[in-house]
Protein backbone atom coordinates (compact mmCIF):
# COMPACT_ATOMS: atom_id res chain seq x y z
CA UNK A 1 0.00 0.00 0.00
CA UNK A 2 2.88 2.69 0.92
CA UNK A 3 6.38 2.82 0.02
CA UNK A 4 8.81 2.90 3.42
CA UNK A 5 7.19 4.45 6.21
CA UNK A 6 8.54 5.54 9.75
CA UNK A 7 7.68 4.94 13.17
CA UNK A 8 8.25 7.59 15.76
CA UNK A 9 7.44 6.30 19.09
CA UNK A 10 7.90 7.81 22.56
CA UNK A 11 6.42 8.68 26.09
CA UNK A 12 4.34 11.52 27.32
CA UNK A 13 4.78 12.64 31.05
CA UNK A 14 2.16 14.53 32.43
CA UNK A 15 3.40 15.76 35.87
CA UNK A 16 2.11 13.18 37.94
CA UNK A 17 5.17 11.04 38.80
CA UNK A 18 4.33 7.79 39.49
CA UNK A 19 7.63 4.99 39.92
CA UNK A 20 8.23 1.26 38.73
CA UNK A 21 8.59 -0.54 42.96
CA UNK A 22 10.88 -2.41 41.58
CA UNK A 23 13.18 0.61 40.33
CA UNK A 24 12.75 4.42 42.04
CA UNK A 25 14.63 5.41 38.81
CA UNK A 26 12.04 4.46 36.25
CA UNK A 27 9.15 6.92 35.82
CA UNK A 28 5.82 5.28 34.15
CA UNK A 29 4.50 7.43 31.33
CA UNK A 30 1.51 8.69 31.36
CA UNK A 31 0.71 7.91 28.27
CA UNK A 32 2.63 6.93 24.68
CA UNK A 33 2.33 8.12 21.45
CA UNK A 34 3.03 6.72 17.63
CA UNK A 35 3.43 8.48 14.36
CA UNK A 36 3.56 6.78 10.94
CA UNK A 37 4.73 8.96 8.15
CA UNK A 38 4.92 8.10 4.72
CA UNK A 39 7.67 8.36 2.32
CA UNK A 40 6.34 11.18 0.18
CA UNK A 41 4.64 10.22 -3.40
CA UNK A 42 5.95 11.78 -6.50
CA UNK A 43 4.81 15.26 -6.87
CA UNK A 44 2.77 14.36 -3.31
CA UNK A 45 3.02 14.78 -0.08
CA UNK A 46 3.57 12.44 2.97
CA UNK A 47 0.82 10.96 4.90
CA UNK A 48 0.64 10.70 8.94
CA UNK A 49 -1.36 9.31 11.37
CA UNK A 50 -0.56 9.68 15.27
CA UNK A 51 -1.82 7.87 18.23
CA UNK A 52 -1.94 9.09 21.63
CA UNK A 53 -2.22 6.23 24.09
CA UNK A 54 -2.88 6.43 28.09
CA UNK A 55 -1.19 4.08 30.10
CA UNK A 56 -4.60 3.15 31.51
CA UNK A 57 -5.25 1.07 27.61
CA UNK A 58 -6.82 -2.15 28.02
CA UNK A 59 -5.97 -2.90 25.02
CA UNK A 60 -9.52 -4.15 23.47
CA UNK A 61 -10.59 -0.30 22.48
CA UNK A 62 -10.53 0.14 18.49
CA UNK A 63 -7.51 1.64 17.81
CA UNK A 64 -9.78 4.73 15.87
CA UNK A 65 -10.49 5.78 19.84
CA UNK A 66 -6.28 7.14 20.02
CA UNK A 67 -6.23 8.84 17.01
CA UNK A 68 -4.95 12.11 16.98
CA UNK A 69 -3.25 14.95 15.24
CA UNK A 70 0.38 15.50 15.14
CA UNK A 71 -0.04 18.65 17.04
CA UNK A 72 -1.77 17.18 19.11
CA UNK A 73 1.02 15.10 20.86
CA UNK A 74 3.64 17.86 20.16
CA UNK A 75 1.46 20.07 23.05
CA UNK A 76 1.44 16.97 25.07
CA UNK A 77 5.10 15.30 24.83
CA UNK A 78 6.43 19.04 24.50
CA UNK A 79 8.05 18.11 21.15
CA UNK A 80 8.26 19.44 17.77
CA UNK A 81 7.96 16.56 14.96
CA UNK A 82 9.15 17.59 10.97
CA UNK A 83 10.22 21.21 11.73
CA UNK A 84 12.65 20.71 8.76
CA UNK A 85 9.85 20.48 6.65
CA UNK A 86 8.60 23.47 4.49
CA UNK A 87 6.18 25.51 6.96
CA UNK A 88 3.15 24.67 4.87
CA UNK A 89 3.93 21.06 4.38
CA UNK A 90 4.22 21.21 8.00
CA UNK A 91 1.20 22.27 9.31
CA UNK A 92 -0.71 20.15 6.82
CA UNK A 93 0.54 17.03 8.43
CA UNK A 94 0.45 18.03 11.59
CA UNK A 95 -3.12 19.01 11.78
CA UNK A 96 -4.76 16.34 9.99
CA UNK A 97 -6.40 13.92 11.72
CA UNK A 98 -7.36 11.36 8.76
CA UNK A 99 -7.13 7.34 9.52
CA UNK A 100 -8.88 6.38 6.15
CA UNK A 101 -5.23 5.79 3.93
CA UNK A 102 -4.46 3.06 6.92
CA UNK A 103 -7.48 1.08 6.82
CA UNK A 104 -7.82 1.11 10.58
CA UNK A 105 -11.19 -1.32 10.05
CA UNK A 106 -9.36 -4.15 8.74
CA UNK A 107 -6.11 -3.76 10.57
CA UNK A 108 -8.40 -3.78 13.59
CA UNK A 109 -9.67 -6.95 12.93
CA UNK A 110 -6.76 -8.69 12.59
CA UNK A 111 -5.66 -11.40 15.27
CA UNK A 112 -3.16 -10.34 17.67
CA UNK A 113 0.89 -11.07 16.40
CA UNK A 114 2.93 -13.01 19.81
Amino acid sequence: MFGKVWVITGPVFSGTVERLSSDWTVEIPDAFYKIYITEPTPGGSPIVLGFLIPQTVKGKEPLAQFVTSIDNIEAQAGLDFFSELNDHIEAHLESAVDPMPWDLQTISRLPLQH
